[in-house]
């Protein structure tokens, strides 16, 4: 682990240097991702979240979970292509008793990592939007036993828009999610992901943001919504993020909120003209 994350803070330290000026198409820590790519750019995300009164997939009790850090490196490429890792390390807090079915411990520990990536099929133009396939993969590093994780591999697969209507961006996604089923062997559930973002920008330096999330019901678990809002603001080369909202059912939390630090720029210098 101090490993991983020496390496984390390296590759953050050499963004600093490299991203002259950072420009963070997506501020702060929200779900959905743009359809577009760099020629070759990095992008590099430390920050910190809550949310309040989550209720665990496949299970009935609730917690209170804090990503303290959560961190996110994406590089992209040729215009058309972007990997991202995300990963976070949880605290987390549980509002019920531990059952046999049910394992619960409050505690500091790992979170799953998240590899997320997507191809451009259409670039975007004056005339039309930019277009995306995405795969996304949540891998099973949080731990099942204290009830932080599934033990499961998930799989996501859809697809992302993006357009830009002179200073809003628009953004949505919609993907088929494919989750391990931790409570009997060998079986998933499918669930339908959507979400669509709309960033204003009023001023070079500040960026308005609007998102709604959702996972539709399943056959095993009850659907979720969140609502959430933010600013983003572009200062000396870094940009910082700030987001807050509310689930809009039953299941899904109370209140979240988090906080971005980014650095996002090329890696080629720009030729001389």
């Amino acid at each position: 682990m101090g490993r991983t994350l020496a390496v984390l803070g390296f590759g953050l330290t050499l963004a600093i240097g490299l991203a002259g000026g950072a420009r963070g198409e997506i501020p702060g820590p929200v779900q959905t991702r743009s359809a577009r790519a760099g020629e070759l750019d990095l992008r590099l995300v430390a920050g910190a979240s809550v949310s309040i009164g989550e209720r665990r997939l496949f299970f009935e009790h609730r917690r209170d979970r804090f990503e303290l850090p959560h961190l996110q490196i994406e590089l992209s490429f040729l215009r058309r292509v972007a990997l991202e890792l995300e990963y976070a390390l949880w605290l987390v807090r549980f509002d019920d008793e531990a059952t046999d079915h049910e394992p619960l411990e409050d505690g500091f520990g790992s979170g799953d990592l998240r590899v997320r990536s997507r191809f451009a099929v259409l670039v975007e133009q004056p005339w039309s939007p930019a277009l995306a396939a995405q795969i996304n993969i949540k891998l099973p590093n949080a731990s099942a036993r204290d009830g932080f994780g599934t033990n499961e591999t998930d799989l996501e697969l859809g697809l992302l828009v993006s357009k830009a209507l002179g200073p809003v961006d628009l953004h949505g996604s919609v993907a088929l999610g494919i989750l391990g089923d931790p409570t009997r062997r060998a079986a998933q559930d499918d669930v339908l992901l959507v979400s669509a973002l709309v960033v204003v920008r009023p001023a070079p330096v500040l960026r308005l943001l609007v998102e709604v999330w959702a996972m539709a019901p399943s056959a095993l678990n009850s659907g979720r919504a969140v609502a959430r809002g933010g600013a983003a603001l572009r200062l000396r080369g870094i940009d910082l993020g700030v987001i807050a909202g509310v689930g809009l059912s039953a299941d899904s939390p109370r209140f979240v909120a988090g906080l971005d630090v980014g650095f996002d720029g090329p890696l080629r210098k720009p030729e001389p003209e």
